[in-house]
């Protein structure tokens, strides 16, 4: 039967648990695209800073990056699409479907861009590299190229003195981009947000590095307090109940449970047994907490265990 609890997982409820997850990832994915399209319309149709037919300056292609940075090429290329068609609506530009394609080509390029240059972890100069490399993709195909078509089609003007025109004008645009967007993603509380929006799993680009599953770990929190053992119960019924196959020393007090637990298991594992410990807190590294006949548990092993929160 369906569980009596909103976020728990169980046997008979596991089903609309999943399709609460996914209303809620969703929702949020609306509310950010519907945020981020807004942002880039005031940026590109009001605040935009003209000269002649050619030069540009605006940030309204910095949110489109954004999307697609934040939650992978297809959001990136909605909200590129929604921001040009809902714009030349507000304002009353005639719609150039090649611009609009260019627009979403913005979403769609630096999310894949962003997804291949994210996978390989790194200090502070390598990461603003990658965001410099997704703004250079993102504008090389969608500014530079497919608008320029467009712009060439729509002004009857030479093609490559558009794209000289252009690729000058985005070397200054982007710069400013590439600041502005390494400086948002290394925001913590913009990070939670895109965390808890889109859980990472481990396929597709939102796979986890290591510490990315450490900071999804110390985001969660509990907003109120149940009493009872009906919710561990349920999730221990829907693991398949590990408690009743394996057997347990819980130790509890005030001082010292974290040093007899590491002596007995020590005093276990010289016996020949497979243990496994949880302590709490660490000392050095948060895999102290687990661990299996004395090693750590690898980071391998924790970023696996944290990319399927929504399974």
């Amino acid at each position: 039967m369906p569980s009596r609890y909103g976020d728990v997982i169980c046997m008979g409820g596991l089903y609309i648990y999943m399709r609460n997850q996914a209303t809620k990832t969703i929702l949020r994915l609306l509310i950010f695209s519907a945020l981020l399209s807004s942002i880039s319309i005031v940026c590109g149709k009001y605040l935009a800073f003209n000269m002649g037919e050619i030069m540009r300056f605006s940030f309204e292609n910095m949110p489109i990056i954004f999307a697609g940075m934040a939650f992978g090429p297809l959001v990136g290329a909605l909200v590129g699409v929604v921001s040009d068609l809902v714009g030349c609506l507000l304002v009353g530009y005639a719609i150039n479907p090649i611009i609009t394609v260019a627009a979403g080509g913005i979403g769609l390029v630096s999310g894949i861009s962003f997804f291949f240059s994210e996978k390989k972890d790194g200090g502070r100069l390598v990461y603003l590299l990658k965001i410099s490399l997704t703004v250079g993709a993102a504008h090389i195909v969608g500014s530079v190229i497919i608008k320029s078509v467009g712009l060439s089609v729509f002004y009857s003007m030479p093609l490559y003195v558009l794209m000289l025109w252009r690729l000058l004008n985005y070397v200054i645009v982007g710069a400013v981009e590439g600041f502005l967007l390494y400086h948002l993603m290394k925001n913590k509380a913009l990070k939670k947000q895109i965390q808890l929006t889109i859980p990472r799993i481990s396929k597709g680009r939102t796979q986890m590095n290591y510490t990315e599953a450490l900071e999804y770990i110390h985001s969660i929190s509990w907003t109120f307090c149940k009493p009872g053992l009906e919710r561990i119960a349920e999730l221990c019924k829907a693991l398949g109940n590990p408690e009743k196959k394996l057997k347990f020393v819980h130790v509890a007090g005030t001082n010292g449970k974290g040093s007899f637990c590491s002596m007995l298991s020590s005093v276990l594992v010289k016996g020949g047994l497979k243990v496994g410990l949880y302590t709490s807190p660490y000392i050095k590294v948060f895999n102290e907490r687990m661990r299996i006949n004395g090693e750590n548990i690898p980071n391998e092993t924790l970023i696996f265990a944290h990319s399927h929160q929504g399974i």
